[in-house]
C-alpha cells in the first residue's frame, strides 16, 4: 500500500508552489493561482482516520468497507490530487472551532458520492474514487480495481488498489508540470 510519507515524497516537488499543514492534519500542496485563487490548492492529503473512526463510519453508512479501502483510510481520509483530476473519498469531519481552511478543504464524502451514482451497482462492487467526471473506480470482491466510464464501459482494471494508485499518480505526474 502506498503510504502517506511515500505519497508526500512523490508530491514534494510541488511544494515550491506552496505548502500548508492544517491543525487537523490536512496537508495542502501547491497553490495554483495565488493572486486570483489563493485558496485553491492542487493537492489535498487529508489526515488519516483511526480504526475506531473507520468502524463508526461503517456503522453510520451501514456498509462494510473492503480491507484495501480500510487500509487506505488508515493512511489518508481521502485525497484530492492535481486539482480536480483524482478524488479518493473519505469522511467529511466538521467540528467546532475549525478554521476557514479546515472547513473548505474537506475530502469528498463517501456517502455523498455513493448517493450521486446513477443506476444499479452490483453488491460486489465498492465505489471509492473517481477521475474528474469521466471515470469511476470500484473495488470488486477479489480486491481488484475496476475503472468504469460514464456509459458503464470497463476502461481499466488493476490487480489491487496499490497498483491502481501508483498508475494514477504516474499518469497524472506525467500530465502536469511544476
Amino acid at each position: 500500500m502506498l503510504d502517506r510519507p511515500t505519497l508526500l515524497s512523490k508530491l514534494s516537488v510541488w511544494k515550491t508552489k506552496g505548502y500548508k499543514k492544517l491543525r487537523n492534519g490536512t496537508e495542502l500542496i501547491a497553490i495554483l493561482d495565488p493572486v486570483n485563487m489563493p485558496d485553491y490548492w492542487l493537492h489535498a492529503i487529508y489526515a488519516p482516520l483511526t480504526q475506531g473512526e473507520i468502524d463508526e463510519f461503517q456503522k453510520e453508512l451501514e456498509l462494510h468497507f473492503p480491507k484495501p479501502y480500510q487500509k487506505l483510510l488508515l493512511q489518508f481520509n481521502g485525497i484530492r490530487l492535481f486539482g480536480l483530476e483524482l478524488f479518493i473519498f473519505g469522511k467529511e469531519q466538521f467540528t467546532k472551532n475549525m478554521s476557514y481552511d479546515e472547513q473548505t478543504n474537506q475530502p469528498k464524502d463517501l456517502e455523498d458520492e455513493r448517493s450521486c451514482l446513477i443506476g444499479d451497482i452490483p453488491n460486489d462492487l465498492f465505489y471509492f474514487a473517481r477521475r474528474r467526471e469521466d471515470t469511476f473506480f470500484f473495488l470488486n470482491s477479489q480486491e481488484k480495481v475496476l475503472g468504469v466510464d460514464n456509459e458503464g464501459y470497463l476502461v481499466g482494471e488493476w490487480h489491487n488498489i496499490d497498483e491502481w494508485f501508483k498508475a494514477q499518480i504516474l499518469e497524472l505526474n506525467n500530465k502536469h508540470t511544476v
